[in-house]
Formats: C-alpha cells, sequence, structure tokens
C-alpha cells in the first residue's frame, strides 16, 4: 500500500476531528504532489523540442529532484542543494532542462552508489545562469569522450550511451553549453545558459 493509501486508512480509524483534517491535508497535498510527478514523468517522456523562454532554474532543480528522489533514497545518497534566495532566469524550457538535470543526477547517483562516502551536490549561480551536479564518485575515464554519441561509463549492455550526448543536443538547442570535469573527488557536469533579459520574470 503507498503513503496515500496508509494515511487513508488511519484517517477513517481516527475519531478526533483535527486529526482527520490533518490527514486529510496530508492526502491532498501527497495527491498533488503524485500528480506533478506523473506530469514531469510524461513530459520527459517526450522528445518534443521547446523553445527557449524564460525559465526558474530554481523549478527546474526541483522537479528534477523530485523525479530522482525515490532513486537517490535507495541508493543512500545525500544530496545538498545550494542555491540563492532570488530567482535565477535563464532561456530554456523548464520540462527539457529539467531531464537534463535528471540524468546528471541519476547519472552521479549511480557512480556514488554503495560507496560510503555517497554524496552529490546540485549548485544554481546566476553569473551567468548555470546548474552544476557534482558527485564523489570515481571521476570520469575520459572527459575529453563524454558526449560522444557511443560513449558510456556502463558495463556492456547496460545502456545505450545516448544520455549525455542527448543532454548536449537539448542545451545546445538552447543557446548554450554543457561540461564535464573531474574535481579530483569525483566528477562534475556544468549547465551554462543564456540569462533572460533584464527585467522578464518566469
Amino acid at each position: 500500500m503507498d503513503d496515500a493509501g496508509r494515511i487513508a486508512g488511519a484517517f477513517l480509524a481516527l475519531r478526533n476531528p483535527e486529526d482527520r483534517g490533518d490527514n486529510l491535508g496530508r492526502v491532498d497535498d501527497l495527491a498533488v504532489r503524485m500528480g506533478r510527478i506523473i506530469r514531469n514523468l510524461s513530459a520527459f517522456a517526450r522528445a518534443e523540442p521547446q523553445p527557449a523562454d524564460p525559465t526558474d532554474l530554481a523549478q527546474v532543480i526541483g522537479a528534477a529532484l523530485e523525479i530522482t528522489e525515490t532513486r537517490c533514497r535507495e541508493a543512500g545518497v545525500q544530496i545538498r542543494l545550494d542555491q540563492p534566495a532570488y530567482p535565477v532566469i535563464a532561456m530554456g524550457g523548464e520540462m527539457r532542462l529539467g531531464q537534463v538535470v535528471a540524468n546528471l543526477i541519476a547519472k552521479a547517483v549511480d557512480a556514488v552508489a554503495g560507496r560510503d562516502d555517497a554524496r552529490l551536490t546540485v549548485t544554481l549561480r546566476s553569473d551567468p545562469p548555470r546548474i552544476t551536479v557534482r558527485d564523489t564518485g570515481s571521476g570520469l575515464a575520459n572527459p575529453a569522450e563524454i558526449f560522444d554519441p557511443v560513449y558510456t561509463t556502463k558495463e556492456v549492455g547496460a545502456e545505450l550511451g545516448l544520455g549525455l550526448p542527448i543532454d548536449c543536443g537539448i542545451v545546445s538547442g538552447f543557446g548554450r553549453t554543457i561540461r564535464g570535469r573531474n574535481t579530483g573527488e569525483g566528477a562534475e557536469f556544468t549547465v551554462e545558459l543564456v540569462p533572460a533579459p533584464q527585467g522578464v520574470a518566469a
């Protein structure tokens, strides 16, 4: 039984109206969250291009973390989010960029899963607008080749090696770049984007 089902069952057993109200609120919050995740997954699955529009990058990161939350939790990975209190608006597409960031997070989780110090940090900066995903894994064997269409860090047959080239194509379509490098403590990927015109809100 999922969380919503357990909460609904507990709600039926309650006699206190205030407790019932609290549980109804939790059920409603879970339903809204599940609906948002389903919409994001459906949008991520579509290969439709998106125009470059003013996009709130904090929302992009939030959607990506929501999509990958279960995977991170099951792998025992600690996540640190470092972002400013003010909005960072860039030219892009929320769904397509969310797909890129979710893929980078998933790859970072794969890189650190099973390690004693399994951590990843997602950082948002504004000058220029950029999202960085850094992990504490073993690093990239061939950083210069990671965006080649047939490059993969997995065993033969484990994946097609098309994730990072597709990410690169999405970001390039918005007029900017994605880079990967070794930090000495793991790998780091940075998605750099075009800032939205001054005064334009997402």
